[in-house]
């Protein structure tokens, strides 16, 4: 059974994406009509900044679930603290939702 990796290793374990590519998603980013509609802006949720040039935004909880998204740094997201886990936060942003790791976020103040 292989070792599964700590959050640390799977961060250097990543690529570095090139400036170019991380540009261009957030272009498309821009053009995208949202898919799924929830309530982003409450006040009483908790918001958050990514941290990272480009973060992929998960369908489940889980570091091998499927991508749904990308998001580029400093885009805001709106945190579900019922729904998310030790790991990873629940998110909704203006295209949709999913989940994100915890060290990927800055929360807002």
């Amino acid at each position: 059974m292989a070792r599964k990796k700590s959050v640390s290793e799977e961060i250097k374990s990543e690529p570095k994406i090139e400036e170019s590519v991380v540009e261009e998603v957030k272009k498309e980013v821009k053009k995208e009509k949202p898919v799924v509609e929830r309530v982003y802006d409450s006040p009483l949720l908790e918001k958050g900044t990514i941290n990272a040039d480009l973060v992929n935004v998960r369908a489940e909880a889980n570091p091998q679930s499927v991508i749904v998204t990308m998001l580029p740094k400093d885009t805001v997201v709106t945190i579900d603290p019922a729904e998310s886990t030790e790991e990873f936060y629940a998110v909704s942003f203006a295209e949709g939702q999913g989940f994100i790791r915890k060290d990927l976020l800055n929360l807002k103040k």
